[in-house]
């Protein structure tokens, strides 16, 4: 069962006080990009603020935090978990069974979520594959 579809993770761009985050920090939430406008002696410019809704709870509500993020590290949730449970994003370099070679997951033209070790694809993502998440290729491998 896929969960979490619509669900993005991004790295912190600048400190955070409310959430207390440092930068490049992952952050989960929802992605939202607004126009600002900078004013210039010559005239205004806009240009587009790219942040994340968090959801944030304490004992009595649950509201959202924006938080400025670092727009190449974006990843998908493919709504899937590998072996112990742990989301699957884009982006992650995984483990698969019986396969010898690392793989990194992305998105592939078709819309469906694609191994590949960036020398060619290797197959689809899917909930019948065996594999464990190592890390990603922002962070690098975890092991």
């Amino acid at each position: 069962m896929r969960k979490n579809i619509g669900l993005f993770k991004a790295k912190v761009a600048e400190y955070n006080s409310t959430l207390n985050l440092n930068e490049d920090d992952w952050v989960e939430g929802y992605i939202a990009k607004k126009k600002s406008k900078c004013t210039s002696p010559h005239a205004p410019v806009w240009f587009d603020e790219w942040f994340m809704c968090v959801p944030v709870r304490n004992e009595s509500y649950e509201y959202f935090e924006d938080v400025e993020i670092k727009i190449e590290t974006i990843c998908e949730c493919t709504g899937l978990e590998d072996n112990n449970g742990k989301l699957i994003w884009e982006n992650d370099i995984v483990k698969v069974d019986n396969w010898q070679e690392k793989q990194t997951v992305y998105m592939h033209k078709w819309g469906r979520w694609t191994l590949t070790n960036y020398a060619y694809e290797l197959g689809f993502l899917n909930p019948h594959l065996t594999c464990e998440v190592i890390g990603n290729k922002f962070d690098k491998e975890n092991n």
